[in-house]
């Protein structure tokens, strides 16, 4: 329920849509005429999606920074752990990050035909770990 309220207040459910627009118009730019059938391309034609995730996701973790700079002094009063707190704010960045990344991954099975696999592993988790990289710099520049 706190989770709910926190990603009505965040800008989360603001850029979703036009960072799922954008992603859209990123990885449909690359698409070949057949589908491959190579989970190698798949997983490789995620990467597209970066140029979109990462600067939604910096947004957004600048924007909620911004907003509970009013309350940071209350929040080192609080009986929740440090790690708790920063779960518990930062769940909207992780669920903006997860949509569109889920997002990227039916766009690259559907360009494709198939889900990622092989090394194409290995540029699904750079579109998973660069966004988590700029959500922490937007955090401390929004903040």
């Amino acid at each position: 329920m706190i989770i709910w309220q926190q990603l009505r207040r965040s800008a989360a459910p603001w850029v979703v849509l036009p960072a799922a627009l954008f992603v859209y118009l990123y990885m449909q730019s690359a698409v070949s005429t057949v589908p491959s059938h190579y989970g190698i391309e798949s997983g490789e034609s995620t990467i597209y999606a970066l140029a979109t995730i990462a600067p939604a996701v910096a947004a957004c973790a600048a924007w909620d920074s911004g907003r509970m700079r009013s309350v940071r002094h209350m929040l080192t009063t609080s009986s929740r752990s440090r790690w708790s707190l920063l779960l518990f704010i930062g769940a909207p960045i992780a669920v903006l990050e997860a949509v569109l990344l889920l997002f990227a991954v039916g766009l690259a099975r559907i360009n494709t035909g198939v889900f990622p696999s092989g090394a194409g592993w290995t540029a699904l988790a750079h579109v998973i770990i660069v966004p988590a990289e700029w959500a922490v710099i937007g955090w401390y520049v929004g903040g």
